[in-house]
């Protein structure tokens, strides 16, 4: 059992940093995929006002 336990520690603390990557993932992803396509809204709505003129 107490060889087992560093095994567990070192998983835990794994666990941790993956899912603290994730949720920063996440943070960093979010806004920018949110700029991304209202960039691309403004981008085809200036097209579409420009085919008017």
């Amino acid at each position: 059992m107490y060889q087992m336990m560093p095994i567990k520690w070192l998983f835990l603390y794994f666990m941790n940093w993956i899912i603290m990557i994730m949720i920063l993932s996440l943070f960093v992803y979010i806004p920018f995929s949110y700029i991304k396509s209202s960039y691309k809204k403004e981008k085809y709505l200036i097209k579409i006002w420009l085919n008017k003129w």
